[in-house]
């Protein structure tokens, strides 16, 4: 039996002075095969995030090459994992508060 490897989610989080190295980070996971959706960057709050932000989808195996990505761009983010339960008819939302909430 295969291990279990479950969906995560991150937004990073950046300001006017910050968003080229956004758009830098965002760029190089656009490119990294371990990133399954990049989001675009949205220069304004957008739900619950009260800052300009933009979000990538992947799984907990790369978290070990996305925390480090991230911290080594200066910018700031919440990462999170999904919800469990829910069965693929009835999907719960991504997580923000629970244990598998990291900010970087």
């Amino acid at each position: 039996m295969l291990k279990a490897d479950p969906p995560y989610h991150a937004h990073i989080y950046y300001d006017g002075d910050e968003r080229v190295a956004a758009d830098a980070l965002r760029e190089r996971f656009t490119r990294a095969p371990a990133i399954l959706f990049v989001g675009k960057l949205t220069d304004r709050p957008v739900g619950p995030h009260p800052i300009p932000q933009f979000e990538i989808h992947f799984l907990e195996s790369a978290l070990s090459t996305v925390i480090p990505a991230i911290e080594a761009s200066g910018l700031r983010a919440l990462v999170h994992g999904k919800s469990t339960g829910g069965g693929l008819e009835k999907p719960k939302p991504f997580d923000h508060t629970g244990k598998t909430a990291r900010r970087v």
